[in-house]
């Protein structure tokens, strides 16, 4: 508990401002008893959104949960989405492709991971910035002969780069790339494989081209 640059902590969890029963929630298994429950948190200036995993495979959506520390906590949605994956459900969600929207990664109780769409708009400025979400950049023709054109859909004003690398990782091309239609001459290199990996400040991905003439 505490506030930002003045954290609260005291060991006792039954020592205001600490509880031992956060909103009062119970997210166990009845047939067992037990369960481990699994958090996710949102929040802006408008919102704070809670997202709980546990036992039984679906996931609890709630709202302002803030407000209901010390008291009953209910959720918007007991089975959001219609969530379930059969077992401790562990969620966490972000702005994964900066469409706007928050996405949904849970992991699983074998192992695995699946991937929701929400219909929850993020707060503009909290978007994760991405430049290579869907329609931002096209690599062509694969396979190439001597050139690739590299097309960067992007408004944001941020700096790209690319660079070029055999398949034992050595770096052959290093430069900027631009808004528009980028033509990227490749004639010096032998026919084979190569990576082009495309990178903005925050973000990076990695093609496979083929040269080939």
């Amino acid at each position: 508990m505490g506030k930002e640059r003045n954290p609260d902590f005291i060991n006792d969890p039954f020592t205001a401002p600490n509880t031992p029963f956060f909103g009062k929630l119970i997210l166990s298994n009845f047939s067992t008893s037990v369960s481990n429950t699994h958090l996710s948190v949102y929040s802006d200036d408008d919102d704070e959104l809670l997202f709980a995993g546990y036992k039984a495979g679906n996931i609890n959506f709630y709202k302002n949960f803030s407000n209901h520390v010390y008291d009953n906590l209910n959720p918007e949605n007991e089975e959001y989405l219609d969530i379930d994956v059969g077992s401790n459900s562990a969620p966490a969600v972000a702005d994964i492709d900066g469409d706007g929207y928050l996405e949904m990664l849970i992991g699983t109780k074998l192992g695995g991971l699946e991937f929701y769409n929400t219909d929850i708009k993020v707060k503009d400025g909290l978007s994760t910035y991405n430049p290579f979400s869907k329609g931002k950049i096209d690599i062509y023709p694969n396979p190439f002969k001597d050139e690739i054109m590299i097309d960067i859909n992007d408004d944001s004003g941020k700096s790209i780069n690319y660079s070029i690398y055999n398949t034992v990782g050595s770096l052959l091309i290093k430069n900027k790339l631009y808004k528009g239609n980028n033509k990227i001459k490749l004639n010096m290199l032998r026919n084979g494989v190569y990576f082009i990996k495309v990178s903005s400040e925050t973000n990076y991905k990695t093609f496979k081209i083929i040269k080939s003439n």
